[in-house]
């Protein structure tokens, strides 16, 4: 379907590049030389806490986002499932998010023997809508993750006040947006607990891993607690709430601790170059009345780990799916939607996790017949099935003059639009 004589014009481009350097590579070789490739150990000592590098990664972060404490993990799933863990949360509580990201958000609490409450996103920043929060809360509500998408925080100043009139927690999954400002502070330092991630298409990446960084004592000796074995330690170190203590091994090595310490110093860097990148696509492709750009709300700045684009069918009369497949096979990928509704997979639509009884949905017999009412998430269903294009070249090679190459294939595309129909 390419329009120049079947040959992509950016054949050259992958969607995720590596931006591992010298530095990394120096740091991983260290750590290698020095052989302790990982500084955990199950019991109450100093090593239960983790290694120098594991360490250093927390100090930094600690710095750099102004928290009082940081843990690392392997992952930032275990981030999240540490962080709900350490609330002391009791199995069939209520734990509200968005159905539009990635399953690890939701698989993290039905983890934790809770039950997740979706609520619809705001239709200007694709994230967590106050209002429809609100109508979601009930006597077993206990949380709220919020997950700052694609590089834009969520209303955080909203949503945190609705938290403590209901006097529950706040999580920020942070894992898109580090480094993103908000009124409040940075993004991932407003909640009660921030998970960043590192896997591979991060904006910090060291193959995986994770952190939260929090306020609370609480939450940083029980995710320490969740993250290590803590089951093993509560008879020495005399710990009098052992509930949600017994842990699993969720423990950072040294050696992605060592990559991520770098990649964090250049997080600034890494987050210019996609916003440097957005706007060139914003420059050059804002003049066409079928792509809409996204508003940054006021006090608030965006990182850009992908660009999202609003499509309007109406213009061109060519469907979002063909007008992305066709800019797509040019070699820049335009992905039509984000993900499928977490609502409409079948772990939550058939309300089935653990066992055979439909544990934990089953603890609330009333949850496990309930339906989703689509009417309550217009503005997901018109972004998932409709309006929504990424951008995924954010993290590559791509140029200024790459972008402005693109307008000619929109040029035609406009010119010869019953072409493609």
């Amino acid at each position: 379907m390419s329009i120049n004589s079947g040959i992509p014009l950016f054949k050259d481009k992958k969607v995720f590049s590596n931006f591992i350097g010298i530095k990394e590579k120096k740091a991983a070789i260290n750590v290698i030389d020095n052989g302790e490739l990982s500084g955990f150990s199950a019991s109450a000592n100093s090593d239960f806490f983790g290694g120098k590098e594991v360490l250093s990664l927390e100090k930094k972060f600690k710095k750099k986002f102004k928290s009082k404490y940081a843990v690392a993990f392997n992952s930032a799933t275990s981030a999240i499932y540490a962080s709900l863990m350490s609330l002391k949360l009791n199995p069939g509580d209520e734990v509200i998010t968005t159905p539009y990201t990635m399953h690890a958000t939701v698989a993290s609490i039905l983890q934790c023997n809770c039950i997740p409450v979706f609520a619809d996103v705001s239709n200007d920043d694709y994230n967590l809508d106050p209002i429809s929060v609100k109508k979601t809360i009930t006597k077993k509500t206990k949380a709220i993750i919020l997950v700052n998408l694609f590089g834009q925080p969520g209303r955080l100043q909203e949503l945190k006040a609705i938290a403590k009139k209901y006097k529950i927690f706040l999580i920020e999954d942070n894992s898109q947006s580090p480094g993103a400002k908000t009124p409040l502070g940075l993004a991932g330092s407003v909640g009660d607990a921030g998970i960043f991630s590192f896997n591979r298409h991060k904006t910090i990446q060291s193959g995986e891993g994770g952190v939260l960084i929090t306020n609370s004592k609480n939450i940083y000796f029980n995710s320490c607690l969740i993250r290590n074995h803590g089951e093993s330690v509560v008879r020495e170190w005399k710990v009098k709430d052992i509930r949600n203590t017994v842990g699993q091994n969720l423990r950072m090595t040294e050696l992605i601790a060592a990559i991520a310490n770098v990649q964090l110093s250049r997080l600034n860097e890494l987050n210019g170059i996609r916003i440097k990148r957005a706007g060139w696509y914003k420059k050059y492709l804002q003049k066409y009345p079928f792509l809409k750009f996204q508003e940054i709300k006021k006090g608030y700045t965006n990182v850009f780990y992908l660009l999202p684009i609003l499509y309007e069918e109406k213009f061109l009369g060519i469907s979002r799916e063909k007008f992305c497949k066709i800019i797509s096979s040019e070699g820049i990928i335009f992905r039509p939607g984000y993900r499928v509704p977490l609502y409409n997979e079948p772990f939550y639509k058939n309300k089935t996790c653990f066992g055979s009884y439909g544990w934990p949905y089953s603890f609330n017999k009333k949850n496990l017949k309930n339906k989703i009412n689509l009417k309550n998430f217009g503005n997901v269903q018109q972004l998932q099935s409709k309006k929504l294009i990424l951008v995924q070249h954010l993290s590559t090679n791509i140029t200024e003059k790459d972008v402005l190459k693109l307008t000619k294939v929109l040029d035609e595309i406009v010119q010869y639009k019953e072409k493609f129909k």
